[in-house]
């Protein structure tokens, strides 16, 4: 009985705790939720969609870069104990664009839905340059 009550202290605790968006986070995330995570960019912006990839792997990137070069970031991925987030952004050539596909994995299996949040902020960011809430990427 004593293990079910600290239980649900401990999950009162937790729920008490989640973070609690304001209307412009909300309709932030609502936007990057719908960001597709496999889309096309120009040749012409390629150069700065990239360069945005790899500036936000590097910064957000629980695990340091394991490979970037010009068609493939990927950073580390090791399963430990802590809640950490790698990523693999893949570049594929086709006619006068370029396909982008993006992937964020978490070590804890628990988290597909904060990776995936990742994940969109990630894709949302690459074709807009926009990230008005770092505070809001799961590191």
């Amino acid at each position: 009985m004593k293990r079910i009550a600290v239980l649900l202290i401990g999950l009162l605790v937790l729920s008490c705790a989640a973070m609690q968006l304001s209307p412009e986070q909300t309709e932030y995330i609502n936007i990057v939720n719908s960001t597709p995570l496999q889309f096309t960019v120009t040749k012409e912006n390629i150069d700065t969609a990239w360069g945005r990839a790899n500036s936000f792997i590097a910064t957000y990137s629980s695990f340091k870069i394991q490979n970037a070069n010009e068609w493939l970031i990927e950073t580390y991925y090791i399963h430990l104990s802590n809640i950490m987030y790698a990523y693999k952004v893949v570049k594929v050539p086709k006619n006068n664009e370029y396909t982008i596909m993006i992937e964020c994995k978490s070590t804890n299996m628990f988290m597909g839905q904060e990776q995936n949040r990742n994940a969109h902020i990630l894709a949302y960011y690459i074709q807009t340059g926009n990230l008005p809430y770092p505070k809001m990427i799961y590191k």
